[in-house]
Order: structure tokens, then sequence, then C-alpha cells
């Protein structure tokens, strides 16, 4: 056991000049480590929903080739409509991964709740969705996007000290 009876330290004993309170932050992760992961795991589904909706095009023009009837044409607006809603989500996500467009990062993550064109990708997606509005819920992430859109638009950042007169 280290130090003396008396609470003092002992000859040759090491004294360290580290402050252990300094090891732990009151301001929490960062807003990159929080919005990281809902982001990459948006942009998996983003790229999912997109290679299902191309495969889905490519089957239904390889079926289609024989006969044209109303059914190719509804399987083809269907599986256009999930590359779209990919995309979307692809497109959202890397925005959110920037701090940027906060309203859209948001419209994303609803699109991953409620996939409508393939509702058993919900399965997936859904968790993911709900995981990134609650991120993108928090208070300190929503300011980091009102800050970079701050900046975008030029005007100044505010600081927590004050200006001189």
């Amino acid at each position: 056991m280290a130090g003396s009876t008396n609470g003092g330290l002992e000859q040759g004993e090491a004294v360290s000049e580290h402050d252990l309170r300094a090891d732990y932050s009151e301001e929490g992760p960062s807003f990159e480590a929080q919005v990281k992961g809902p982001a990459v795991a948006l942009w998996l589904c983003g790229c999912a929903f997109s290679f299902v909706g191309l495969m889905g095009l490519g089957i239904t023009t390889a079926g289609a080739l024989s006969k044209w009837s109303t059914d190719f044409c509804l399987a083809m607006a269907w599986t256009g409509m999930i590359v779209v809603w990919g995309t979307l989500i692809l497109r959202g996500a890397s925005q959110m991964w920037d701090g940027r467009q906060y309203r859209r990062a948001i419209i994303v993550a609803i699109l991953a709740i409620a996939p409508l064109p393939c509702a058993v990708a919900g399965i997936v997606s859904l968790p993911v969705g709900v995981w990134a509005l609650m991120v993108l819920f928090r208070p300190d992430v929503r300011a980091h996007f009102e800050a970079v859109a701050r900046a975008g638009r030029g005007d100044p950042l505010p600081t927590d000290t004050p200006t001189r007169q």
C-alpha cells in the first residue's frame, strides 16, 4: 500500500502530476462519434435498397423481352421507386455524416422507418431509422447542424466570449 501511516508519501514513492478529473469530459462524445454509426447504417440501407431495385429492374427487363404488358409497366415503376428510395437514403446519409441539411437527415431517417416500396426491408431499416432519429434529436447534434448551416450562409458563429465595444 502506497503512502505512510500519517497520510504522506514514503521515501522513493513516485508522485503523479496527472489529475484524474481531466480524464472525464463533461461535453460527451463529439458530433462525429455520435453521427457516424447511424449515418453508416443508413448508407448501407440505401445501398441495399438501390441494389434490390436495380436487380429487380434487371429481372423485370429480362423477363419482359418476350412480352409487353401492364404488369411489366407496374413492375418497372415499382422497382424504379425502390431505386429512387435507396438513392434518397444514400444522399441523406452522406449529408448526415457531413453535418449538413438537418431536415434532409430527418426525412431520410423517416424514409428508413417506413420503407414503402419494399416493406420487407423494414426489418433492418426500421431500427436504423429510429436510431438515426434518436441521434438527430439530441440538442448538441442539432446545434452542430445549425452551426454548419450558419457558417455556410456566412453568418457569424456565436462565441461564448463577449466582444469589445
